[in-house]
């Protein structure tokens, strides 16, 4: 049985709102690892991915999530609103992205676990 998604106006507060498709967050990886040049200056991208927080390696930087997965640095956001969940993260160095898209209420924990095993699932096969 289909049932359509209420739509909730959040664009008042910095939450939601930011539509795409997982083949333009593809895309928007494939940019991402490939270090920036043409939608971000290689040097905005590394200002965006460093921590904002004094002496540390990880936290948020500029709307980028700056992480750790099984010793590799990891770059992403998720987020969930009322009908959808995501996970959108990349691992630089390895040169890996994951993205998982999720249409159910409450579902950012589910969407995590399941980006979480893909990705280690690709970072085995990778190294």
């Amino acid at each position: 049985m289909r049932r359509k998604t209420p739509v909730f106006d959040l664009g008042t507060i910095p939450a939601g709102n930011l539509f795409s498709t997982v083949d333009d967050l593809a895309r928007f990886a494939g940019e991402l690892l490939a270090g920036g040049g043409r939608l971000l200056k290689p040097e905005s991208l590394a200002e965006m991915w460093r921590p904002q927080a004094a002496n540390s390696e990880r936290g948020f930087g500029l709307g980028f999530v700056v992480g750790e997965f099984r010793g590799q640095r990891t770059i992403g956001h998720s987020g969930a609103v009322y009908g959808h969940s995501s996970s959108f993260v990349v691992v630089p160095e390895a040169k890996l992205a994951v993205i998982v898209l999720g249409n159910e209420d409450i579902a950012n924990g589910r969407i995590e676990r399941i980006a979480n095993a893909a990705l280690g699932w690709l970072l085995e096969a990778k190294l």
